[in-house]
């Protein structure tokens, strides 16, 4: 019987989405046994950054529909990139620079729809910077043009300052409501006057309009200058709170819930003195004992990214073409680089709304039962039943997936692993997996 250790698989749910099936075919396996060996590959296995467009090979297509699925791509450009992006969090084998990024994505939200280039830069911000220092992704995403546009900082001039994302800088990305004041946020808008965006051509570079920037001094925190944008962000950061504020976020993002004073001080003076280097916080939480304690074991209701990846890693299902993840995603109440407002995603419980928690129970079954080809041959058989039998034509094109139970099954016979162990990270009655998926447990981890 192989032996899983129940913290090794609660870091692994919080930090890579969750184990994949195939480790308990592989050498992988120990790191599902052993916490201080799941602590350190953790960290010692991250991916070395690359953009998710230079390499679409972990995007589960089948070649015969290569041509279908670029027409349909040419359409829903944003979600074929959000389709890119799910499938390389089901692909990696350690993901943390995704959900890192989907953490960032979380906190910093920002509407990149309409505009697949502008969306694209935007999500390689979050994922090339996120696990790093503080100080770059801030200023990056401060001159992103989806941003730019989204909090109307392209439009500043200094006769006339915009108060837009000047006031969300300080109150929603890095101090927090109630830690600075309106003389701030007119100071700070006046440091951003000026910024435009190059759209003649791609990447967009943002650039000052030296006619249009406010060159006066500048007064925030006791330090006073000619500061412009970047020179506030760096004042922004010095400030303790900065480190308090963004380690309160993300202990909410990976815990589940808001910690305790104390354990929120010890993780924010681990993160301020590492000059805000992302991975040091990171290796704060998941190696510390609190993040083990019951008060965090199955608490955290997953988002809806974290539902279907996890599934998909759990089980070896995978989503086929575009429509299938951005259907599932957008049904259970999220359309990634499109949040509900400027302050932030659902957090916890308000996922579980109305037809959106309808949804989170039902669909993870019907992506399974639905899974109708594991091959081409398949493939080509049910297009013509498709031809044939036109009720299928709609639900045919909008979802599909594949699966393979047999396999599922056989791998955790073999190592005499429950399907709930292995699913929920608990021991319940029914080990039958349709009904495991739509059990409330299944919507925590």
């Amino acid at each position: 019987m192989s032996y899983l250790n129940p913290n090794s698989i609660h870091l692994l749910n919080r930090a890579t989405f969750g184990p994949k099936i195939d480790w308990l075919s592989s050498n992988n396996k120990i790191i599902m046994q052993d916490l201080e060996k799941t602590q350190q590959w953790l960290f010692e296995t991250i991916s070395e950054y690359h953009p998710i467009h230079e390499n679409n090979n972990h995007s589960f297509i089948f070649e015969e529909e290569k041509k279908e699925y670029d027409r349909v791509r040419k359409g829903a450009q944003v979600e074929g990139l959000i389709f890119d992006w799910v499938s390389k969090m089901v692909s990696s084998s350690n993901p943390l620079r995704e959900i890192t990024a989907l953490f960032w994505h979380h906190h910093i939200p920002c509407v990149g729809r309409g505009n697949l280039e502008k969306a694209k830069l935007l999500l390689e911000i979050y994922r090339k910077y996120g696990l790093g220092k503080l100080n770059p992704l801030i200023k990056n995403i401060s001159s992103n043009p989806a941003m730019m546009y989204y909090l109307s900082a392209n439009f500043s001039r200094k006769d006339k300052p915009t108060e837009n994302f000047p006031r969300e800088l300080m109150e929603l990305f890095l101090l927090g409501e109630g830690n600075y004041s309106y003389k701030d946020v007119k100071e700070v808008s006046r440091a951003f006057t000026g910024r435009r965006t190059d759209e003649s051509k791609y990447p967009y570079k943002m650039y000052i309009n030296e006619s249009e920037y406010d060159s006066s001094n500048k007064t925030l925190f006791g330090e006073t200058g000619n500061w412009n944008g970047d020179d506030v962000i760096d004042i922004i950061i010095k400030q303790y709170q900065t480190a308090r504020y963004i380690s309160r976020s993300a202990l909410i993002f990976f815990l589940g819930q808001v910690p305790s004073n104390e354990f929120l001080d010890e993780c924010a003076s681990v993160y301020y003195n590492s000059e805000y280097n992302f991975q040091s916080l990171l290796k704060q939480i998941f190696c510390s004992s609190m993040f083990y304690s019951p008060n965090y074991l199955n608490n955290k209701v997953k988002t809806p990214v974290e539902l279907l990846v996890g599934l998909s890693r759990k089980t070896g299902m995978r989503c086929i073409g575009v429509k299938t993840t951005n259907f599932f995603l957008q049904l259970c109440g999220q359309r990634l680089f499109s949040p509900p407002s400027v302050v932030d995603w659902p957090i916890g419980n308000e996922w579980l709304l109305g037809q959106n928690l309808v949804n989170r129970l039902f669909l993870p079954n019907v992506l399974l039962k639905i899974a109708n080809r594991s091959n081409k041959k398949d493939s080509i058989q049910f297009k013509i039943i498709n031809k044939t039998n036109p009720e299928l034509s709609y639900f045919r094109y909008s979802w599909d997936s594949s699966f393979d139970r047999k396999s599922f099954e056989k791998i955790l016979e073999k190592n005499r692993i429950l399907h709930s162990s292995w699913m929920l990270n608990l021991k319940v009655d029914s080990q039958d997996l349709s009904k495991i998926v739509t059990r409330p447990e299944f919507q925590y981890s």
